[in-house]
């Protein structure tokens, strides 16, 4: 439990301490293996991370999360369609996975699949209605298409209620300064633009 709160912390360093300890104890620990794996993919090591969830999935296949972070190491080996069909697996046994509908959503969007990816964006909003992201991205959907840019600009300001992350505000106000560009109204859409390109310099960087 220690490990898992860690790594749910960002912690990594603290949590495969716990986590390796966990295993000294009780080596048929799938839960352990599992999030040692997810603590790899994260940090790029891909092969210890693939003989940790071999492991989990010997020892648990119905493991929660167990098929959402095999989805994660097949996207980083560039097996889309592998990644594909883990996040499908991951949300017939945990429908509620919002992480792993958004993470397929973006799947989607990298394809040019944008229904399927609107579809599950909407299943995202389903299951986690607080998660900002989703709003911005079906915000992104209706400007794409050119319509209901009313409606987009909505969204975009539910989305940013929620409070999202830093380097993810953003993309909000490009959102709705493209929005009020397409609605005619210059001066909101240079002030949200200026005030996007203030937040992105605040941003963190993304390694």
């Amino acid at each position: 439990l220690l490990g898992g709160l860690k790594f749910s912390q960002g912690d990594y360093e603290a949590a495969t301490r716990y986590l390796a300890k966990c295993l000294e104890i009780n080596p048929d620990s799938a839960s352990a293996h599992n999030t040692l794996a997810a603590i790899g993919i994260q940090k790029g090591a891909l092969e210890a991370a693939e003989k940790h969830l071999d492991k989990a999935a010997a020892l648990n296949p119905k493991l929660l999360n167990l098929s959402y972070n095999r989805a994660q190491w097949l996207e980083k080996r560039g097996d889309a369609a592998g990644a594909e069909a883990a996040y499908l697996r991951e949300l017939e046994s945990s429908p509620r996975n919002f992480r792993a509908s958004f993470n397929l959503a973006r799947l989607y969007r990298s394809q040019g699949r944008e229904e399927d990816e609107r579809r599950m964006l909407e299943k995202t909003r389903e299951s986690n209605p607080d998660f900002p992201l989703t709003y911005f991205y079906l915000a992104r959907i209706l400007l794409n298409r050119g319509a209901d840019f009313t409606a987009a600009v909505a969204l975009v300001k539910k989305g940013q209620e929620l409070r999202p992350e830093p380097a993810e505000a953003p993309l909000g106000f490009f959102l709705l300064a493209d929005l009020y560009a397409r609605l005619g109204d210059t001066a909101k859409a240079e002030s949200f633009a200026r005030r996007g390109r203030e937040e992105a310099r605040k941003a963190p960087r993304r390694e």
